[in-house]
């Protein structure tokens, strides 16, 4: 997975190594400066769809598995990378579209822990 598939294009892409680099259909240009929820879906019936902020916005017909060793290539990423989730299974759009619209959104398993956190300092503020 490439932001930067063709150096200073600003196309997202994705790049089988030892095989092709692939480019998206229409392309795909990463916000340079803002946060922005990127998402790589590949099915092995429809190849890789790429969607950004939820919504589809590229296309390649042809199929990679996604990688979990390297993000980005060999070169220096320049990029922040926040939240990274692996999927075993292809998601469809509406769940794309649900995790992009929760960015920044804590799960509900941190907010039950900040909560207990809040109750537990509550009562030794009283206790005191």
């Amino acid at each position: 997975m490439r932001l930067d598939q063709w150096r200073n294009t600003g196309a997202v892409g994705f790049t089988a190594f030892g095989v092709a680099d692939y480019r998206l259909t229409p392309a795909v240009i990463a916000p340079v400066g803002k946060w922005s929820h990127l998402a790589y879906v590949a099915d092995p019936a429809s190849g890789v769809t790429v969607y950004l902020n939820g919504y589809p916005v590229g296309t390649n017909p042809n199929y990679i598995p996604l990688p979990r060793g390297v993000i980005g290539g060999l070169d220096t990423a320049n990029m922040l990378l926040d939240e990274v989730v692996l999927y075993d299974r292809v998601l469809s759009p509406n769940e794309v579209l649900g995790h992009a619209a929760g960015v920044g959104i804590p799960e509900p398993a941190t907010l039950a822990l900040v909560g207990i956190g809040l109750l537990v300092l509550r009562r030794r503020r009283a206790q005191r």
